[in-house]
């Protein structure tokens, strides 16, 4: 069954006494893709603490301040980013002939700059597609086409209104129903688009893809009144004769079935458990930080703040004093996470990706490297992606030219001190103030794609900023000394 994107969580059942259900989100009881998705993106579950599992004798309230108080380390991201990033740090290689003659200013160089509706290049659209086919397993993608009445008589036309075949996804947790041939080829897909209201009824609507038409429907109706209702005006019929959308498999197939068990669950599991304790953790260092006050006798002439104190009663035989958990609890959780955390490393290499200890201030390298054969690996599903696109790409526009690609393979990644201290040494030679902005925003780009991906086009602004003011700056010392 589809999920659908705008109600993704699945409310898990079967947790522990005192806890409501609604706050806890099994992850077997959820869509393997979309677990899959949210341990990669720190989302769903390991955001609002969905994923972690109540304790039998924790109250509600007790768990929803451990959820509030959870953090997520995300090693997937790390290890599938490792795989990723040494290929995808350079520009792919593309040669494309007409009869033995490099093809300029045509409508598939346009492409290669535009791959999507969005604007990202060819280079980025196959990155994001073999980026969550480590995810996932897989990867369903098509290359769709506008309608007939919508393209111009003229390519410089088309092109400068972004009017030619353009890169789609598809979640593979939103498919209704696939069907494959002998090739392993889609023949047939249904996948969740949208809820629409028709008829005053909420309708979930689906998308078809065949070899011969795609439309939009909802089913009407439940057992044997259940029925397909194609929605009028929807239906287009498909101009290459084949279907547009394709499946790639980074994990093998079993059998006839077309979906997959990831590579990387294993890890998520584990991931999972690594944010269960270290919540365990945050909770009892809270618990020790702020301890229980216990005394006998309390009466009126003692004030003590409500909740925060324990009677032991009149009898007692000790004194008053803080009670709060044993510290080998401490103990025992952070050895816990410990081994878990060797695990991922170890799960991580069986998967081709090593762990690299960290080195003082600016980290050498990543925390985990792919090996050269898993890059080469990564590279040439790349290519496969990539080739199967421009043929896609090429059915859609008639066209018939040469194509190669190849996806970077010398994997000898830049660390991020490195970057940064060669631009300090060229930027010491007193270079020009261009080219001090160039090796400033270089070495920014830099550390930003290591320590603050979200702020990179904003620490690349304001080094572009921070050296006109500079410029500006050196240009009114300048004018003040001549004065």
């Amino acid at each position: 069954m589809a999920v659908d994107p705008s109600t993704l969580e699945e409310t898990g059942n079967g947790a522990p006494q005192g806890v409501n259900n609604k706050q806890y989100t099994n992850p077997f009881n959820e869509n393997q893709y979309l677990y899959m998705e949210n341990a990669y993106t720190g989302k769903g579950g390991f955001k609002d603490g969905g994923y972690l599992v109540p304790n039998p004798v924790e109250s509600s309230k007790d768990f929803e301040e451990r959820k509030n108080t959870s953090y997520y380390r995300n090693y997937v991201r790390a290890i599938v980013r490792a795989s990723l990033n040494p290929v995808f740090e350079k520009e792919a290689r593309r040669y494309i002939n007409n009869n033995g003659n490099p093809v300029e200013e045509e409508t598939i160089n346009a492409f290669i700059e535009s791959a999507n509706l969005t604007g990202d290049s060819i280079d980025k659209v196959v990155e994001n597609i073999v980026e969550y086919a480590l995810v996932y397993g897989l990867n369903i993608f098509g290359v769709e086409n506008f309608p007939e009445q919508e393209i111009s008589e003229t390519v410089q036309q088309n092109i400068e209104n972004r009017v030619f075949p353009y890169v789609f996804t598809i979640k593979p947790y939103s498919v209704k129903d696939i069907q494959l041939n002998d090739k392993g080829d889609i023949e047939l897909i249904d996948y969740y688009e949208r809820v629409e209201k028709i008829d005053n009824k909420e309708r979930v609507i689906y998308r078809r893809y065949t070899s011969e038409v795609t439309y939009l429907f909802y089913i009407e109706g439940t057992g044997e009144n259940e029925k397909e209702v194609i929605i009028e005006g929807s239906q287009v019929e498909n101009l290459i004769n084949e279907n547009p959308v394709k499946i790639e498999y980074w994990t093998q197939r079993n059998g006839d079935r077309w979906d997959v068990h990831p590579e990387l669950y294993d890890v998520v599991r584990i991931n999972t458990a690594i944010f269960n304790v270290d919540s365990l953790r945050m909770r009892n260092a809270r618990k020790q930080g702020f301890s229980y006050f216990y005394m006998s006798g309390i009466n009126g002439d003692i004030t003590v703040s409500p909740g925060m104190v324990i009677d032991v009663g009149l009898d007692a035989k000790f004194p008053p004093g803080f009670a709060s958990p044993d510290t080998q609890i401490s103990a025992d959780l952070r050895n816990e996470v410990n081994e878990l955390i060797q695990t991922i490393y170890q799960l991580a290499e069986q998967k081709g990706v090593t762990g690299v200890a960290n080195q003082s201030g600016l980290a050498k390298e990543w925390d985990f490297r792919a090996l050269s054969s898993t890059l080469d690996r990564v590279a040439d599903f790349a290519e496969l992606v990539d080739k199967k696109i421009i043929d896609t790409f090429q059915k859609w526009t008639g066209t018939d030219y040469e194509y190669t690609v190849q996806y970077n393979r010398d994997y000898q990644p830049s660390s991020v001190q490195e970057v940064v201290e060669a631009a300090e040494s060229y930027i010491a030679l007193g270079v020009s103030p261009e080219n001090e902005k160039i090796a400033r925003q270089a070495a920014a780009k830099a550390y930003a794609s290591k320590y603050a991906p979200e702020q990179m086009s904003e620490m690349v602004d304001n080094e572009e900023n921070f050296t006109q003011d500079a410029q500006q700056g050196a240009f009114m010392d300048n004018t003040k000394d001549n004065d």
